[in-house]
């Protein structure tokens, strides 16, 4: 979709363009969850299968900027991460041109355990991908004693 911005000038346009971008944003997680849950070769390193990425929406959302702070652009799109990755890259025309460019340059970050989840987003051929790994939620309560009451539970 590399002509959305002409054809957001139109109505109808700009609309199919934000599906098709979806589309492809969605596919391009598909892809990477494939990658993931294969045994792959890392620069000379056999890595064993990790698990997929659940998707995220905010992070779908972050805006990265020149000279951003990722962990505040989290943030204010309501995400909170203990750790967070993001890969940027221009030129691809789809989602699977996209992995075939990311696959081995940032395979250590595609094929990390450390991550749970994923947002992409992309206009035109300028891709973003966010891995990430949330906090733990504050609304766990008071987890001392859930943690007394499971033991109590399994004694």
């Amino acid at each position: 979709m590399r002509h959305c911005w002409a054809r957001y000038a139109l109505a109808a346009g700009g609309l199919v363009c934000g599906i098709a971008s979806g589309q492809e944003s969605s596919e391009l997680i598909g892809l990477i969850n494939a990658f993931r849950t294969e045994p792959q070769s890392c620069q000379g390193a056999r890595n064993d299968a990790v698990g997929p990425l659940a998707p995220d929406a905010a992070l779908a959302r972050v805006k990265l900027g020149a000279g951003a702070d990722l962990l505040e652009a989290a943030r204010e799109q309501g995400y909170q991460a203990a750790r967070i990755e993001a890969i940027q890259v221009s030129g691809p025309a789809n989602a699977a041109a996209t992995l075939i460019l990311i696959q081995k340059r940032y395979c250590r970050q595609l094929l990390s355990p450390q991550y749970a989840q994923i947002g992409v987003s992309h206009t035109g051929a300028a891709w973003q991908i966010l891995l990430a790994r949330p906090v733990v939620p504050a609304d766990l309560g008071d987890w001392g004693q859930v943690g007394r009451e499971i033991l109590r539970l399994t004694q």
